[in-house]
């Protein structure tokens, strides 16, 4: 009798000892989970900070766009407009329309719809939601966002780009974006798995705006995790907070369980790891050192791959900075670069987003220009890239004085590279010895 007393003693000594590990690896389990719900989350509200923030600065970028074509003619028309407009809403999923208001005042929507014709005649610097922002855009020449709001049934973000002319006010471009097609678009609702999702929009400028609200609300009143995305005008503030709250553990871990977790912890970051290194070294391989641009191997390399569509019909330019050595010779290398920086920046900021820009070597730059090809066009595109690329450079207490020469040629699909760079680079060297600038 006294064996099985102590043989069940011993069994549940032992038992019990084995279970001390099992239980204190099942509480910090508990507690990691909470930290992995934490972190899921907020890569969660990274992720959507990073898309939103993209997609809308890539789409709202069209109201800068539509001042520079403003700015740069006088004599621009409501068909004009309309062009462009046209243009611009048929390459972005998410741009929905477009407005021209000459004094602030709305004068022009497109698409042409008896919903967008209600706005007509609205002032928008006197309008009570919108005044507030729209003064402050023209006093401070910036661009300002405004929503979402609610807009003929769906929700609208806006971009209104003040337009100066010669230092006078012209009046407001306005690019609209549906919020609800961005959402759409993107994968992104209220809910991702067990985590559930809320939007809150508020304006230091306009304080006395409505805040907006998209998603479950109800979780900024608890302990969620927040991320915010700054516009123009507005702060974006995302949170996400579990269904279940941060202690409640979805899942029971074994030891099996735990094994394989950790190997699978240590596999993914290493892997991590290797593909950043990788990814990194695969940028750097396809960019210039100095300017960022693509470089010569990886400009060719894309051009020739556009070559092989059947339906391209673009124009390649070759473009050399005119006098080049004698800056580096009065100034310095250093100067020189910072020259080369600069007129990198500007004809990545005047260019689409479908084009391509590279630096060949030298003081020597590629731009790529998918479907314009008839001469008026690219022409007339020459003629404002030249003027926005030639403006005097300040360095220190240094004045410097830029000319481009600039040579183009169409690239049909099916030739060559090397034919389409030849005749390029012919043109360019007649405009050099023509004396152009």
């Amino acid at each position: 009798m006294k064996r099985k007393i102590g043989s069940l003693v011993i069994s549940v000594l032992v038992a019990f000892l084995i279970s001390i590990p099992v239980f204190i690896l099942e509480r910090e389990f508990a507690k990691e989970h909470s930290k992995d719900v934490r972190a899921q989350a907020s890569r969660e509200l990274t992720r959507i900070k990073d898309v939103m923030q993209a997609d809308l600065q890539s789409a709202l970028n069209y109201a800068h766009f539509l001042e520079l074509i403003i700015q740069q003619d006088t004599d621009f028309t409501v068909e004009e407009f309309q062009l462009y407009a046209e243009m611009i809403i048929a390459e972005n999923d998410f741009v929905t329309s477009a407005v021209l208001a000459p004094d602030g005042v709305v004068a022009f929507i497109y698409p042409i719809t008896p919903q967008n014709d209600q706005f007509l005649g609205q002032d928008l610097l006197s309008e009570p939601e919108k005044r507030l922002s729209t003064q402050y855009a023209v006093k401070n020449r910036t661009a300002v966002v405004q929503g979402p709001f609610e807009e003929n049934g769906t929700l609208m973000v806006y971009n209104r780009q003040p337009v100066f002319i010669d230092d006078t006010f012209y009046g407001f471009v306005s690019i609209g974006v549906n919020f609800y097609q961005l959402l759409e678009a993107r994968d992104i609702e209220d809910k991702s798995g067990d985590i559930l999702l809320a939007l809150q929009v508020t304006s230091e400028i306009n304080p006395r705006s409505a805040v907006v609200s998209w998603g479950n609300i109800s979780i900024f009143d608890k302990d969620p995790e927040i991320d915010k995305l700054e516009l123009s005008g507005e702060d974006w503030i995302f949170a996400a907070y579990p269904k279940g709250g941060w202690d409640k553990p979805s899942i029971t871990y074994y030891p099996e369980q735990s094994a394989f977790f950790f190997i699978w912890v240590v596999s993914s970051v290493l892997l991590y790891l290797l593909l950043i290194t990788y990814w990194n070294r695969r940028e750097d391989a396809y960019h210039d050192g100095l300017t960022q641009t693509l470089n010569k191997k990886r400009f060719e390399k894309y051009v020739r791959t556009r070559l092989k569509n059947k339906k391209s019909r673009d124009t390649l330019l070759l473009i050399d900075i005119d006098g080049f050595k004698l800056i580096n010779d009065k100034y310095g290398h250093a100067v020189g670069d910072y020259v080369l920086i600069v007129i990198s920046d500007r004809l990545r900021k005047f260019v689409r987003k479908t084009d391509k820009v590279g630096r060949i070597g030298g003081d020597e730059f590629m731009v790529y220009l998918q479907d314009i090809a008839t001469p008026e066009h690219v022409e007339a595109l020459i003629e404002k890239l030249r003027e926005k690329i030639s403006y005097p450079i300040e360095y220190q207490n240094h004045t410097i004085s830029i000319s481009v020469s600039i040579g183009w040629a169409v690239a049909h699909a099916g030739t060559a590279f090397e034919q389409i760079y030849a005749r390029a680079d012919e043109a360019m060297y007649q405009q050099k010895c023509q004396g152009k600038a």
